[in-house]
């Protein structure tokens, strides 16, 4: 992987010496995704050809890579949140107030959660121990949030 964005580094100083730099000649997102788009079409139509040349269908797709990390790098990243993969990590009973609860975690951002009172089917299938394999995420309660 790390070949990959060497490349795409070694592609972006290509283009920043025709160009300018993203600080010399800054540029909307717009423009970027423009220069992008145009990029991956002329790399669509080379794959799609008879004679069309695999080296540069990747080459085009290099350039499309290139201009989209100088558009993060300009304008900015905005990282999304974990979309959570609940694995079951006990099961808690209040046999008084006749509720429980299945207790669950998600492994990638370590967020613990609950389940209060599942239906049967999710109960039963939550014993296993294995991952969630229904995922509603509005019925898993985090700390104390109500989502």
């Amino acid at each position: 992987m790390n070949k990959v964005f060497e490349a795409i580094r070694r592609e972006q100083g290509y283009q920043d010496k025709i160009w300018g730099s993203i600080e010399t000649n800054p540029r909307s997102i717009k423009i970027w995704i423009d220069l992008a788009r145009n990029r991956i079409s002329d790399a669509e139509i080379n794959s799609l050809s008879i004679a069309g040349n695999p080296d540069i269908t990747k080459l085009k797709l290099l350039q499309a890579a290139a201009y989209l990390v100088s558009c993060l790098e300009e304008h900015g990243v905005v990282e999304k949140e974990c979309a959570h993969e609940w694995i079951m990590a006990g099961v808690k009973h209040d046999y008084y107030y006749s509720w429980r609860k299945i207790l669950v975690y998600c492994p990638n951002c370590h967020v613990e959660g609950h389940i209060q009172n599942p239906s049967t089917h999710e109960y039963r299938e939550a014993q296993s121990g294995e991952r969630l394999r229904w995922y509603e995420p509005d019925r898993v309660v985090i700390q104390g949030s109500k989502s």
